[in-house]
């Protein structure tokens, strides 16, 4: 893969091959490195290719609030109080996963404790948003 840069708008997009591209309008900013993404990949202040960790810290606290929304019925008064409280561990245990700092890549994402039915609550969440999740 390598990573170009739109002369025009200066945006970054990854390659298979510069075949097809007039190099008149893009910059070849180089191969992209083994173990960067191709999808997260920037050039830092120095010029080399790395990954944009800042969009990972991003995706991982879009996921963790998605969790945390699709599990919000867990705690209703009606459901039986250790169902609750299981879940409730979980949802501080997201809660509790680090929001920057070191490698989003290396976080220990905590067990739900029921795996089937959180793929229901998610799966029922994407069905009622017409799809999305």
């Amino acid at each position: 893969m390598r990573l170009i840069r739109d002369k025009t708008s200066g945006e970054l997009q990854a390659v298979a091959s510069l075949d097809g591209y007039d190099l008149d309008l893009f910059d070849d900013l180089g191969e992209v490195p083994a173990g960067v993404d191709p999808m997260l990949a920037r050039v830092d202040d120095e010029g080399a290719i790395v990954e944009d960790l800042a969009l990972l810290w991003t995706a991982l606290r879009a996921r963790r609030d998605g969790l945390l929304y699709v599990t919000d019925g867990t705690q209703a008064m009606d459901r039986p109080e250790e169902y609750r409280a299981a879940w409730a561990s979980y949802r501080q245990a997201l809660r509790d996963l680090p929001d920057e700092g070191g490698d989003p890549r290396a976080i220990d994402w905590p067990v739900p404790p029921d795996v089937d039915e959180l793929a229901r609550m998610q799966a029922g969440f994407s069905s009622a948003a017409g799809g999305v999740a």
